[in-house]
């Protein structure tokens, strides 16, 4: 058992009250499809579709990424947000484990996840460009399309520079209606221009990265430019 927190800052940290529950085994009803095992509750089948639903995102997804996957999601789907926040203790809808491959979710279908899952063994970038990814391939950032919040954030000359958004702590410090929409941008920026494959390469060269630095440093590796002159680039 490991218990952890993320801090923004360098420091010692206490944990009073920690306490370990053994779940009771759960009689799951489960149905597979080639990248999933879905699993429900008796009583509560999904709805009728969503599997074969799910499937399809993620051959879209990794078809517009030029990935060919054999990964396998353990896929809980709980019939509402009472019942999984009391089977698994939680504060939120969704619990998702990277690295059992399983996903918990009141809803039946994702189309956010299932993007992290898909790049997860290539490589896990910094934060901008994981969720740049997903804002790119799903074209919209909270019902708005990149391509409408990109034009009210240029009339606003509010685009973040790349510094801030591969800089992890820069990166958090920004509005997310501000700092989504633009790495998704500057994703779409370099399929556009560079080709799918390249990105791939991308995650690749600036895994477990989360400084502008090393941004740059695999930018220039793998796409042969400065980060300077690919800002310049996606600012034209």
């Amino acid at each position: 058992v490991k218990v952890t927190c993320v801090l923004g800052m360098s420091g010692d940290i206490w944990f009073d009250n920690v306490s370990l529950e053994v779940p009771k085994p759960i009689d799951w009803e489960t149905a597979s499809t080639k990248n999933y095992v879905f699993y429900w509750l008796p009583g509560h089948p999904m709805p009728a579709g969503s599997q074969q639903s799910q499937q399809m995102i993620f051959d879209t997804y990794a078809k517009k990424l030029g990935v060919e996957s054999d990964v396998v999601i353990n896929y809980y789907f709980y019939p509402d947000t009472s019942t999984i926040r009391s089977m698994l203790t939680l504060k939120g809808y969704q619990y998702v484990s990277w690295n059992d491959r399983e996903f918990h979710s009141i809803n039946a279908n994702d189309n956010h996840e299932v993007v992290h899952f898909i790049t997860d063994p290539i490589g896990r970038p910094p934060r901008a460009l994981a969720e740049g990814t997903v804002c790119w391939l799903t074209g919209e950032w909270q019902g708005e399309p990149i391509e409408d919040a990109m034009t009210n954030l240029s009339r606003t000359a509010s685009v973040p520079r790349l510094k801030n958004l591969f800089d992890y702590n820069l990166f958090a410090m920004h509005d997310p209606g501000v700092s989504m929409p633009a790495a998704g941008a500057f994703v779409a920026f370099l399929v556009d221009r560079f080709g799918a494959a390249k990105l791939m390469e991308l995650y690749s060269a600036v895994n477990g990265v989360n400084s502008y630095e090393g941004v740059a440093c695999g930018l220039e590796k793998v796409y042969g430019l400065a980060g300077t002159r690919i800002q310049a680039a996606w600012a034209e």
